[in-house]
């Protein structure tokens, strides 16, 4: 007899246990599982012993009209024990300890007793279990067939526990592997630009909003080695696959005004005022979309991920002017010291980041992260006027009017590179894999939490040696 229970959040103690027996009429070995109201201990000779964790929060008990239960609890449908079982149980749990009853005497006496029970529970304890789970009772003409079997998902075949269960091959095999399962990440942050491209575009550190998407294609890790241990209690995994996203950033910080002096004019009224005009709004702003590569390297809840990304930028940014105005001889002058004309400028850039990444919880399917990065960007050109007074100035440092009037525009283009740091921050959704083994059985890779049963071929008892 096997015995299978899953970590448990309730505190009451439910188990789910599993019994091989050889049907002889049939020729082959099966498995029956059972939900039991009672702890590991009472159920002799256990391979394995945890509590039951439902999945569902309300689940439901279908019982016929002859008093047969089962628990349906999400896709898992589990007949509860019979009255008579846990009877039986109860009242061979200490002849079992004590050694009066021997382990191969109360395997003889389970397969009798299973051939003439009838499954019937009392409408009492069916609404004491109901309660606990917090299920419906509903009654059905017919309950649906049971389809979880545990035990099918941890014997391995060939191992002890098979052998002296007399089980001479499992259906599915340790250990699992998960199908590739996709991460959704939304962040926001700050893209800074290096000096030199501040200084030439007369932009500011800009506010960044992105969308990334992870499918991983190879993985490798977890405790059991050569497959992925998805449930982050031993091992590390490792995966690697194809990183995508967008990303939309914007700046609207004020020009400055500090790197443009006026020009002082003779006969003015106080000095000169300086003003930074500027036309539309946000003043920066821009599109990347990104395609890249990304290693995943997990140790518990914690995981590191360096991204090495490809992207394409369309950027933007509206035009501005640096104006002075001069109270000369009682009248008021404008004048444009410098101009930048609004730009357009598409192209290719790398992205490499590294984040940082916590699950929230064991089973939890999010998780929050934080990133760094550093981008080089495509060229961006920059043209620009600015004011030119006729002649030198005076002795004294002034212009007179004449000369700021008769003024010129000179022409200028500046280039730069839109490089810049990166810091986000933000939640990833992780969608579940689906869950795979190798049937030892039949030989082919299966869903177990589906291809749950020890019948998907005959399973024969191990011979005995000749005397």
């Amino acid at each position: 007899m096997l015995l299978i229970n899953i970590n448990n959040a309730f505190a009451y103690s439910y188990t789910i246990y599993c019994n091989t027996w050889y049907n002889v009429v049939m020729s082959k070995w099966e498995v029956n599982c059972y939900i039991a109201d009672f702890g590991c201990n009472v159920v002799p000779h256990a391979y394995f012993c945890q509590e039951y964790n439902a999945i569902k929060t309300n689940p439901n008990i279908f019982v016929d009209p002859q008093g047969v239960a089962v628990l349906a609890d999400g896709d898992r449908i589990i007949r509860i024990e019979s009255d008579d079982l846990k009877n039986f149980h109860l009242k061979n749990k200490d002849g079992v300890k004590s050694n009066r009853i021997s382990k191969q005497q109360f395997q003889e006496n389970l397969h009798s007793f299973l051939k003439t029970d009838n499954g019937k529970i009392s409408y009492e304890r069916l609404k004491t279990i109901a309660k606990d789970f917090n299920a419906s009772i509903v009654p059905v003409n017919k309950i649906p067939e049971t389809n979880y079997c545990p035990a099918c998902q941890v014997i391995d075949a060939g191992s002890p526990q098979s052998k002296n269960s007399g089980v001479a091959a499992a259906s599915i095999t340790r250990p699992l592997k998960k199908d590739n399962a996709l991460q959704l990440s939304l962040a926001a942050g700050m893209m800074m630009p290096t000096s030199d491209f501040k200084t030439a575009n007369n932009m500011g550190n800009a506010t960044d909003y992105s969308l990334n998407a992870y499918l991983p294609v190879w993985q490798y890790g977890g405790a059991s080695g050569g497959v992925v241990n998805y449930g982050g209690a031993t091992g590390g995994v490792i995966s690697f696959g194809f990183n995508a996203g967008i990303a939309y950033f914007s700046g609207n910080k004020d020009y400055a005004t500090s790197g443009y002096l006026p020009y002082n004019i003779t006969g003015q009224t106080g000095s000169p005022t300086i003003a930074a005009r500027g036309t539309g709004s946000p003043k920066q702003a821009g599109f990347k979309t990104e395609a890249g590569v990304q290693a995943n390297f997990s140790f518990g809840s914690y995981t590191i991920s360096p991204i090495l990304n490809a992207a394409y930028i369309n950027f933007k940014q509206e035009a501005f002017s640096v104006t002075q105005n001069s109270s000369v001889n009682g009248q008021n002058y404008d004048y444009n010291l410098y101009s930048q004309s609004k730009s357009t400028t598409s192209g290719f850039a790398f992205a490499a980041k590294l984040r940082h990444q916590y699950k929230l919880g064991k089973q939890s399917q999010f998780s929050v992260f934080a990133e760094t990065g550093y981008m080089l960007g495509p060229k961006i050109a920059v043209q620009s006027t600015y004011l030119l007074p006729e002649g030198q100035p005076k002795d004294n440092g002034n212009y007179s009017l004449n000369q700021i009037n008769n003024a010129t525009r000179a022409v200028s283009e500046s280039t730069a590179n839109f490089n810049g740091w990166m810091v986000n921050a933000g939640v990833i959704f992780s969608f579940r894999g689906q869950a795979r083994a190798v049937c030892s059985c039949c030989g082919k890779m299966v869903n177990p939490e589906t291809h749950n049963k020890l019948l998907c071929c005959e399973l024969k008892p191990t011979p005995k040696k000749p005397k």
